[in-house]
């Protein structure tokens, strides 16, 4: 096969990063921190970027950059990418639970995935309590925030995707 190689990504130690960056790197941190995010650094070739994981969330996000740009510039970077991904938002709306589970995170992007209607969302979380699968924290802040949050893009090309495969089983013949 010819081509080119893909570069993996390089997980950073913060010493690594140059002390703009790892101010940007601590500032976002401190921020989501309560909220569960977990926020590090990694190399892509010559640029760097932020990883942004959540253990209620079912998806993660990231965001590169040149490292040489002003500190400003990529301070806005960040936030635009930040406040472009409604899920940052989402995962405000209430206190986290005290135990952070992937479960939730794959449970709450699942509804969105298969679009549960609200209710559906509810009902399932009320027998997941009930049942003493998840905590009271936990159900008391899936209540409060809901499903996954996607950005507009991918909530459209998700819609265009459901749509599609429905036409598809419907064409199924049997």
């Amino acid at each position: 096969m010819t081509g080119l190689t893909p570069v993996r990504p390089i997980k950073l130690a913060d010493e690594e990063l140059d002390p703009g960056i790892r101010g940007l790197l601590e500032e976002h941190r401190a921020n989501l921190g309560p909220y569960g995010w977990k926020v590090h650094a990694y190399k892509v070739g010559e640029n760097l970027g932020f990883q942004f994981d959540n253990p209620l969330s079912g998806l993660s996000a990231g965001m590169q950059f040149e490292p040489r740009r002003p500190i400003a510039q990529i301070r806005q970077q960040l936030e635009d990418s930040i406040q472009g991904d409604p899920e940052f938002a989402r995962t405000q709306l209430a206190v986290p639970p005290r135990r952070q589970r992937r479960m939730i995170g794959a449970l709450r992007y699942a509804a969105t995935w298969y679009a549960w209607p609200k209710r559906v969302f509810e009902e399932v979380i009320e027998v997941l309590f009930h049942f003493h699968a998840i905590s009271k924290g936990e159900w008391e802040w899936m209540k409060a925030v809901g499903p996954q949050a996607w950005p507009e893009r991918i909530e459209r090309d998700l819609r265009k995707h459901q749509r599609a495969e429905r036409r598809r089983q419907k064409s199924k013949p049997g």
